[in-house]
C-alpha cells in the first residue's frame, strides 16, 4: 500500500481530537481525509473507540466527530 505523504499520523489525529491543530492544519487534515480511503479508515477506527457522553471530550471535538465521522463508523 502506498501512503501519501499527507496522510494523517497518530500525532496529527490526537492533536485534531484535542483541538491542538491550528485552523490551517485542521482544514488541511480534513481536506486530505475527505479524499483518502486510508485516512478515512483510520479516523473511523478512532471514532469507534472514543467514549461518547462521558464528559471527557475535548471542547468542540464531540461535535466534529459526530457529524463528520459518524457515517464512516457506520460503514
Amino acid at each position: 500500500m502506498t501512503v501519501d505523504r499527507n496522510c494523517l499520523d497518530a500525532e496529527t489525529v490526537a492533536a485534531w481530537l484535542d483541538g491542538g491543530l491550528d485552523t490551517a492544519a485542521a482544514a488541511a487534515a480534513e481536506a486530505h481525509a475527505s479524499n483518502c480511503d486510508r485516512c478515512q479508515a483510520l479516523l473511523a477506527t478512532v471514532a469507534r473507540t472514543l467514549p461518547v457522553g462521558t464528559g471527557h471530550e475535548a471542547p468542540g471535538t464531540a461535535r466534529l466527530w459526530q457529524w463528520w465521522l459518524a457515517p464512516l463508523a457506520a460503514s
